[in-house]
């Protein structure tokens, strides 16, 4: 593996319902390495999008750390975490979540938007619509970018939602379930249009997923099961038991 830019120690997720304490992640070490694509893999409810927002920092462990080139991340400031965020991860949801009321080129605008201040963002405005425009075309949507998000096909949203975690050029992408609502076809280009981020660009891409078609594409392979990291063996038994399962 290639020099590690993002590892986990001993991560756990604990969440409270009430007097009741949820563990989702038990105890995670692992290593990201710089400019791979690796899939995180598991059933529904194993704990694989909780694993993606604390390693992306959108949530915070209960336990252990997560370290970004050796930093520990939940030892530094909020702020510091916010730069990274802003600055080094882009994020791609299941769900899109384009903003209905603005085009897709205002969506993708909005990670530079964020970035800076109300002053600032009259300086950079120009430059910021010519990199959206740049990364919709890149995606293939240059001829979508005056459309509002309701217009746009299943595939062509998440197309949007991955222009828009690229727009600032990030070094790490995080990607939860991008083809979960997609149909075989839209998936499949969504899919290799995340793994060639890495093996084409040098960019760090950890995507989750329950589909076993892509284990085969990745350059590495982490099987989750009960919110703890299982060898190949292990996961393929655990997933023959839940097909079982969902057969009777």
């Amino acid at each position: 593996m290639s020099e590690p830019v993002l590892r986990t120690e001993r991560l756990g997720r604990t969440y409270r319902m009430g007097r009741i304490e949820v563990p989702v992640l038990k105890g995670i070490d692992l290593s990201i390495g710089k400019g791979t694509f690796t899939l995180i893999v598991g059933h529904s409810g194993c704990g694989k999008s909780t694993l993606l927002h604390v390693m992306s920092l959108l949530d915070a462990p209960t336990e252990g750390r997560v370290l970004y080139d050796g930093q520990d991340a939940f030892a530094e400031s909020s702020a510091w975490r916010q730069r990274v965020r802003n600055r080094r991860i882009g994020f791609v949801f299941q769900f899109y979540h384009l903003l209905p009321e603005l085009t897709v080129l205002g969506n993708v605008m909005l990670p530079e938007l964020i970035g800076h201040g109300p002053l600032a963002w009259l300086g950079v405005r120009r430059d910021a619509r010519e990199r959206a425009a740049r990364m919709l075309d890149t995606v293939g949507l240059n001829d979508r970018m005056d459309f509002k998000p309701s217009r746009l096909s299943g595939g062509e949203r998440q197309r949007a939602a991955i222009a828009r975690a690229l727009v600032h050029d990030p070094e790490i992408v995080f990607a939860d379930e991008p083809t979960g609502n997609l149909d075989t076809r839209a998936g499949w280009q969504v899919f290799e249009m995340l793994r060639s981020l890495a093996i084409d660009r040098g960019k760090t891409v950890v995507m989750v997923t329950h589909d076993n078609r892509f284990i085969p594409e990745a350059q590495q392979v982490l099987y989750l099961e009960d919110g703890r990291i299982v060898d190949a063996e292990a996961a393929a038994r655990l997933a023959l038991k839940h097909e079982r399962k969902g057969l009777l």
